[in-house]
């Protein structure tokens, strides 16, 4: 969000409580809300963060004189918060009526901003993100689709199925920044002055020259990155990871917290070798692999499915051809629907 959209909101939501919203305030706000879902939703939080600080008085608003008071703090610290929280209840307690008039709507707008501030980290990431796509060139794919492309530092990009990239035609500055929505595995060219940038999310991932797989799928809240050569910063919550290769690092979304671990799975690039090996591989953690490998969903009709294992190696195989090799050892049936799998009777095999 552009610093200026602050002062907008803030003065459309002040004078809608009079029904008396300036034209030119309306017309701001409401064509920034129509550009995305998220600016719809984070209007709504303003906005009720301006309903619970209390009754507007009926008196016009200096915005002007408010939104320059209030866009000075927000950088403020937390203690700066604390501090002017304290203020408002001692002036809750000692201001006359005129000057609470003009005060409250600064601790209103002040609570806005302030809002935002505390979740600024989270906030210059969503933006970033948006800016990326705005001002990017950008390549798609769709299910079962893969693409390769080669980026204007000789980077080359191989997108999994349901991925984009968004990335410049030339890299100016010094820096390289890319935006990540899906899966893709990277093959960097070193570059020592200029680092390279993946966003994805709330995640940065930064290197000069090196090859990994990054993953991020906004219906999975979580960020993967797989390591096979260099060095990569990992970077999300304010926290950093140094990853070496031979490392998967995960930061989740639900529990903001990044974990680390030589990697243990033999199908993490099987979106681009097409084999898929299991070895004694317990049965939940199959159906999650096929769910990732072909972007599927699976529901099974019996928990008893779920006590055993099963081993084999699939390569180049559709999902039917991998669930009938799969009937040729077990007793169960499948019906697809949609973007769906139902299951019913043993996985197990007999």
């Amino acid at each position: 969000m552009q610093p200026e959209i602050y002062e907008h909101i803030a003065e459309y939501i002040a004078s809608e409580a009079t029904g008396k919203v300036p034209e030119q305030v309306r017309q701001h706000v409401e064509n920034w809300l129509k550009q995305s879902l998220e600016n719809q939703k984070e209007f709504e939080l303003l906005k009720k963060s301006w309903d619970l600080s209390g009754e507007l008085p009926a008196t016009k608003p200096d915005v002007n004189a408010a939104w320059l008071k209030v866009s000075s703090r927000v950088s403020t610290s937390e203690k700066t918060l604390k501090k002017n929280q304290t203020a408002q209840k001692d002036f809750k307690v000692h201001s006359t009526a005129t000057k609470k008039a003009t005060s409250w709507f600064y601790m209103r707008a002040a609570s806005i901003v302030f809002l935002i501030a505390l979740g600024v980290a989270s906030w210059l990431f969503v933006q970033s993100n948006a800016w990326l796509k705005l001002q990017n060139e950008n390549i798609a794919t769709t299910s079962g689709q893969t693409k390769t492309v080669t980026l204007a530092d000789g980077t080359k990009v191989k997108l999994n199925s349901n991925s984009s990239l968004y990335y410049p035609k030339a890299f100016e500055g010094n820096t390289r920044k890319v935006l990540l929505e899906g899966e893709a595995y990277f093959d960097v060219s070193t570059d020592t002055s200029k680092p390279f940038t993946i966003h994805t999310g709330e995640v940065e991932t930064t290197v000069l020259g090196t090859v990994f797989n990054l993953r991020y799928f906004k219906d999975e809240s979580f960020t993967e990155l797989l390591l096979e050569e260099g060095k990569v910063a990992f970077t999300a919550a304010g926290k950093e990871e140094i990853v070496l290769p031979g490392e998967v690092v995960q930061f989740s979304e639900s529990t903001e917290k990044i974990s680390k671990q030589k990697n243990s799975n033999p199908n993490i690039l099987a979106w681009q070798t097409g084999e898929l090996k299991f070895n004694e591989t317990p049965i939940n953690e199959l159906i999650n692999t096929l769910q990732r490998y072909y972007h599927t969903e699976f529901t099974l009709d019996n928990s008893a499915n779920l006590d055993c294992s099963y081993t084999g190696t699939f390569n180049q195989n559709t999902l039917e051809e991998v669930l009938e090799i799969m009937q040729l050892s077990s007793s169960f049936t499948f019906k697809k629907q949609g973007n769906k799998i139902l299951v019913t009777g043993q996985l197990c095999p007999e």
